[in-house]
């Protein structure tokens, strides 16, 4: 795995993340891992802030993911509870 933050894309390769814990984690840069999966767990907030171009399952098992995508572009749909807009 690699975080290049200074590449414009945090994490790169294929690889199944997992984001856990009570905390808040804000990820501002892209995460480009191919057909790798990301897992939301624990309480905190997961924020997306980059442009995103990872291809695999995303999901929530606890806490939230927020994905903020500037002007509105989507309208999420799944999970209105533990998926939000900001």
């Amino acid at each position: 795995m690699t975080l290049d933050v200074a590449s414009g894309a945090a994490i790169t390769g294929t690889f199944n993340l997992t984001f856990g814990g009570a905390g808040n984690i804000t990820v501002s840069d892209a995460i480009t891992t191919g057909t790798g999966t990301l897992t939301k767990d624990g309480t905190g907030i997961l924020t997306l802030a980059g442009n995103n171009t990872y291809t695999g399952t995303t999901s929530i098992t606890n806490g939230i993911v927020a994905i903020d995508c500037g002007p509105p572009a989507i309208k999420p749909d799944r999970n209105p509870g533990r998926f939000q807009r900001i």
